[in-house]
């Protein structure tokens, strides 16, 4: 007898998901990242462009994580080639130095995509170099834009375009506003931000030494909320309860140590 033919949605056979397959790109403390196609306009302004790239691979990983975090521009994307490459394809441009020519040429890959996320992390560490990846992560992630061709995307995030599309002014604007909490006095290290804050704010405890407890009080000095058992590593913490204005954070340690820090709750 003749098997029948098994059928697939939309005549792809398989899961089309699970498939950020390379080790590097699925990590939790990585930022993976997808890759869309550069909008552009004709003559007439008439938009051209803007989708996601065939080869950009789908999320989630095996254990349910979503990725890519961010989607950046990865398609015909201009870039220098090795003088020694002996074929390195139609060039868009040269620079000549020292007696020899550099040519830029198109390429196209997440390998473009991905350097211009890492670049606009670069540009944010100069901005806070005492930022942590996670830092970077959620400031890329929130301030990532959407448009036509991405649609509305969900808050926990989408298994193809991440959270949007990269936008490098945004992310380092956002680290130049939120850089941590001012500390006035104590030796601990600690990193708290945004500032300005709204109803939350993160606490990043990887560099303190056992800071347990956080107190804050307001501009007339009196005790108006207490954070206790704090955890290592980061946290946020929720401050709704907090009126807008300037706040003194008060943070103690296991050896009974106190460090100061300036907060402004603006809404």
């Amino acid at each position: 007898t003749t098997k029948p033919k098994k059928w697939f949605p939309n005549g792809v056979a398989g899961d089309v998901h699970y498939g950020v397959g390379e080790p590097s790109g699925v990590g939790p403390r990585v930022i993976t990242v997808g890759a869309y196609q550069s909008r552009s306009f004709t003559s007439t302004g008439f938009p051209l462009f803007g989708d996601l790239a065939p080869f950009t691979s789908y999320g989630p990983t095996v254990d349910e994580r979503v990725k890519p975090d961010i989607a950046a521009p990865g398609v015909a994307v201009a870039s220098s080639v090795s003088s020694f490459d002996p074929n390195p394809g139609t060039a868009v441009g040269t620079v000549s130095w020292n007696g020899k020519t550099y040519r830029f040429v198109r390429f196209s890959g997440t390998s473009m995509s991905g350097p211009v996320v890492a670049g606009t992390v670069a540009l944010m560490l100069q901005a806070n170099p005492s930022m942590s990846w996670n830092h970077a992560r959620d400031i890329i992630r929130a301030t990532a834009r959407q448009d036509n061709n991405t649609g509305a995307l969900p808050s926990t995030g989408h298994n193809r375009w991440g959270w949007g599309k990269l936008n490098a002014y945004a992310a380092v604007e956002m680290v130049l506003a939120t850089v941590s909490a001012k500390q006035f006095a104590g030796d601990n290290v600690l990193s708290i931000y945004p500032n300005p804050a709204d109803m939350e704010i993160h606490v990043d405890l990887s560099a303190s030494r056992g800071v347990t407890q956080m107190e804050f009080f307001d501009a007339s000095g009196r005790k108006v909320h207490v954070v206790s058992n704090l955890k290592p590593g980061e946290q946020r913490l929720d401050v709704s309860n907090l009126r807008a204005g300037v706040y003194v954070v008060k943070t103690l340690d296991s050896r009974g140590q106190q460090s100061v820090y300036r907060l402004l709750i603006q809404r």
